[in-house]
Formats: C-alpha cells, structure tokens, sequence
C-alpha cells in the first residue's frame, strides 16, 4: 500500500501537466468567449452554445467513464456472490433462495434511499455524503483486520 501512497517524479509531472493542460483549456474558452462577444459582438445565445459545445464532450465521455468503472465494481460483486450462491444452495432450493436474496437487496436499497433522505433532511446532504465516506473507510479497515486470511497476512510481513 505504501508503494501505492508514494507518488514518483514520473507520475508528480504528470499531474503538473493535467493542471497545466485543464488551465489552457479554461484559458481557451475565456478568449473564445471573448473574440464572440467583444470582437463579434455575438448574442448571448451564441455565446452559451460554444460554452455547451466545448463542455458538452469532456461530460459525456465522464458519464459513459464512469458507467463503464461503475459496471466492471458491480460486476466483481455480483459474479463471485452469485457463484456462492449457486455453488453452496441445494439445487432444488436455488429459486427460492436467490429471490430471497433478491429481495433483502431491494429492500436494503429502498430503506436506504429512506433513510438517506431522513437523515439528509436534519444534517444536511453534504453531511450524508461525508458520513457515507466515514462509513466506507471503516468497513474498509474492519475488512482488512477481520476478512484476510491469516496465511497470507503471514507472508506479506
């Protein structure tokens, strides 16, 4: 992990690059806007449609990103729990228990939603999303501690 955490000179300058190349993009965009509305003297709906055409791609291509990172994580969830299921379940049961198991899933997910929104509405939203964090960075840490085998703690040391 700490090889992880340690950040090369290599990858240091490519994120100086990343910060560099995002600020000549935004620079770009203030002189187009410029050119259009002080040299042009373009309208206001001119303007927001170059606005919508240069940002328009960078927010589609993070969407259709995302659903594709999104897609593979559910994936590694779904196929090793579903292999448990179906390879510890008597096959005469299989039905019934994935439709149980279907449904504690949809229920969790619907109390969530309800009680995400309870708690959103006396903390605040912000608040939720950083108590959400928390909540990931201990079962992270309790996974860690208590769900790794102890032969392979042993050799990592």
């Amino acid at each position: 992990m700490a090889e992880v955490l340690r950040v090369s000179l290599v990858m240091r300058r490519m994120r100086y690059a990343q910060i560099i190349s995002v600020l000549g993009d935004v620079l770009a965009l203030f002189a187009v806007i410029g050119v259009l509305t002080f040299t042009l003297h373009s309208s206001a709906p001119a303007v927001t449609g170059v606005q919508i055409a240069y940002l328009l791609p960078p927010a589609i291509l993070g969407i259709v990103a995302g659903n594709f990172v999104i897609g593979f994580a559910v994936a590694g969830i779904v196929i090793p729990s579903q292999t448990l299921l179906q390879q510890e379940t008597p096959p005469a049961l299989l039905g019934r228990v994935g439709s149980t198991v279907l449904s504690v899933i949809f229920a969790a997910q619907i109390s969530g939603l309800t009680l995400s929104g309870m708690v959103a509405s006396r903390i605040g939203v912000r608040n939720v999303f950083v108590a959400c964090a928390v909540l990931v960075a201990i079962l992270i840490a309790v996974g860690r501690l208590w769900m790794e085998p102890k032969d392979a703690a042993a050799t990592a040391v």
